[in-house]
């Protein structure tokens, strides 16, 4: 009897310290659990109290760290974590905003038809009026080409050329391409004088006229002809532009980034060619296809793997127009697809070709933000100061930091100092397979189960007990 006491006191205490564990792993050492840090070296700073740093994160951060960066920290050289904000990294920058005003109707304007068919119109603006580094004709016609002269002069009686030949146009029977913009290589004076050339335009469609001369009934002769109709070029509304500084707000910084695999296959059931590259999990907002072709316009879709359907599915992020057209005095090109921050591994671009010629694409760049870790250390200039980022703890929970400090350092617009990263370094850590089953299950399942465990364990242990040791008659 005193051996089945003594067994089951300690099946007991292993049976407490097993579900100790099992709730202990809350507070199991996650340090020893990053599978990955890189040393962080710091410039030169002065012997500051406080010095506010920021760590870009590499891109390795990004394919092995969590999604919500929760296991990304800073450890200093004695194990202890520093507290640390991780956001986008921002800028501010000067940007050149265009500012229109407008000529005609308001200024003076004389208009002067001649005989070669050319229509001069020469317009004086107020001397009080902004530099002018442009013009913008609004017309209601479509579907023309139409040429331009622009002249300046500072009295108005003689005049130097500006402009030799700009090309006015609107060619949407074909595609949606417009251009009404003149665009000066200086600043012109308040005197500016304008010529169109050949101000009336063939409208594409034509008219026939047929004359029959008939006989008894019949046809004997037949006169047709062709009459083309011609509408005369008008100018409603002219206006001049000039860029102007002005402070930009804090944006998002970019950076481009190139795939670490990029796969084309052309689909001809849906006409249309499909891009698949593999971004390892950066933060991309936008990608950018490169292709030698011109004068094309093909839309584009931008699918990523669906994480609710367990990777079997896709949905659309972005949709949008590549765009290339390279004519004579006009030129547009737009072959950026934009879309809200992804964390995907994975992008698949679907162009539509239709019965066009597939494009030849050369490649694709992806278009990510940056993003830094930002915290506070003490006496920076010291030789001793020694600071790890680490990663690569899945089961890591997010963690609970006072960063109060390094909010208002932020607030406060304070420069941060850039920390340099060294190489990843992979680390060898003993997994704890306790940890990984409370974290990956449910906990009441595996205290279940644990009980189960033990008492089938403790009710073999007595079985066999109480076979070496059988009971006596006087008990």
């Amino acid at each position: 009897m005193k051996h089945r006491r003594n067994l089951f006191t300690a099946i007991f205490v292993l049976a407490l310290g097993l579900v100790g564990l099992a709730y202990g792993g809350a507070s199991y050492c996650y340090a020893a659990e990053f599978r990955f840090a890189r040393s962080l070296a710091f410039p030169k700073m002065e012997d500051k109290q406080v010095v506010l740093v920021a760590v870009t994160l590499p891109d390795d951060v990004f394919a092995l760290a969590r999604q919500d960066f929760a296991d990304v920290r800073i450890v200093d050289a004695q194990g202890r974590e520093v507290p640390r904000i991780i956001r986008r990294a921002v800028s501010q920058k000067d940007v050149m905003v265009r500012q229109y005003q407008t000529l005609y109707p308001g200024a003076a304007v004389k208009l002067t038809p001649h005989p070669e068919g050319e229509l001069e119109v020469v317009v004086t603006v107020p001397e009080n009026h902004p530099p002018i580094e442009g013009l913008r004709i609004a017309t209601p016609l479509t579907n023309f080409e139409q040429s331009a002269r622009v002249f300046t002069g500072e009295d108005g009686a003689e005049w130097q050329p500006l402009v030799k030949e700009a090309v006015l146009c609107d060619y949407s029977q074909w595609m949606n391409v417009r251009n009404l913009e003149i665009a000066f290589p200086r600043p012109a004076s308040r005197h500016l004088r304008i010529v169109f050339s050949e101000p009336s335009i063939e409208k594409a469609r034509e008219w026939r006229d047929v004359v029959r001369r008939l006989r008894d009934g019949n046809e004997v002769e037949r006169t047709e002809g062709t009459r083309v109709e011609r509408v005369p070029f008008r100018v409603d509304r002219i206006e001049s532009w000039h860029d102007v500084v002005q402070t930009g707000k804090l944006e998002p910084q970019q950076r481009e980034t190139s795939p670490a695999e990029l796969r084309l296959e052309t689909d001809r059931s849906r006409k249309a060619t499909v891009v698949t590259v593999k971004m390892g999990r950066r933060p991309l907002v936008g990608v950018i296809v490169e292709t030698k072709d011109r004068n094309f316009r093909r839309s584009v879709k931008v699918e990523v793997p669906d994480e609710s359907a367990a990777g079997r599915g896709r949905h659309v992020v972005a949709e949008g127009s590549l765009v290339r057209v390279e004519l004579p005095g006009y030129r547009r090109e737009d072959l950026t697809i934009t879309f809200p921050e992804q964390r995907a591994e994975e992008y698949r671009l679907i162009i539509h070709d239709g019965d066009n010629k597939p494009l030849e694409i050369t490649g694709i760049r992806g278009v990510a933000h940056v993003y830094q870790a930002l915290f506070l250390i003490e006496g920076a200039s010291k030789p001793d100061r020694t600071y790890r980022l680490c990663y690569g703890d899945e089961l890591a929970d997010p963690p609970d930091y006072d960063v109060a400090a390094v909010q208002a350092a932020l607030s406060q617009r304070l420069a941060p100092a850039e920390a340099e990263v060294g190489p990843a370094e992979e680390l060898a850590v003993a997994r704890n397979p306790l940890r990984w089953l409370t974290k990956s299950a449910d906990t009441a399942a595996v205290l279940i189960v644990l009980v189960l465990i033990l008492a089938a364990g403790m009710g073999w242990s007595l079985y066999r007990a109480a076979g070496k040791f059988p009971a006596s008659h006087e008990e």
